[in-house]
């Protein structure tokens, strides 16, 4: 696969850090816009207001991996357990984005009178082609993050290597051990 295709920066102008946090949050409010459309349907409520919870969280739950601090300064998860949350949101997201393309082609096929027939369903029409290109584009950044995170947890592996390297095998202060 060519990874050199993926960004550097988020829209060219942001680095991950900053960039993810807004795409991440934006997608947040977005879905939780999305719940509330969802308590003006009577049948759907349910599902959308739990599928939407679920989503949610996963939202949090990534951003809390990615970017919260311990109380001494360093991550609060180290690579591994970000990359086992990312995978989760990525699949996550893989889903969500193949059920709101079947609901924006069920819209589209009901045409636009029966969106403007109830105003909520303009809204919800609105939501729809906003949070799909949003959780595309988070997930291809979100992908390019991985890759960056995954040759620094690389790099910082090999570089504790040279490190072990340098210090005296059996030594006690320079000096052999006899066991």
């Amino acid at each position: 696969m060519c990874y050199k295709i993926l960004p550097e920066k988020v829209c060219f102008c942001c680095n991950f850090d900053i960039g993810v946090q807004v795409l991440v949050i934006l997608l947040m409010v977005v879905r939780l816009a999305g719940i509330v459309c969802s308590c003006f349907y009577g049948p759907y409520l349910y599902l959308v207001i739990t599928l939407g919870s679920v989503y949610l969280a996963a939202d949090f739950l990534l951003l809390y991996s990615l970017f919260w601090k311990s109380d001494d300064g360093k991550p609060s998860c180290d690579f591994t357990n970000q990359k086992v949350w990312i995978l989760i949101w990525q699949v996550c997201n893989v889903v969500a984005v193949l059920g709101l393309a079947v609901a924006l082609g069920w819209y589209l096929w009901l045409g636009f009178w029966a969106m403007l027939h109830v105003p909520v369903h303009f809204v919800v029409f609105l939501i729809l082609i906003t949070i799909i290109p949003i959780l595309i584009y988070t997930s291809f950044i979100l992908f390019a993050l991985y890759r960056y995170l995954k040759e620094a947890y690389i790099d910082s592996i090999l570089g504790r290597g040279e490190e072990e390297e340098n210090e005296p095998g059996l030594t006690s202060g320079g000096r052999r051990i006899s066991v």
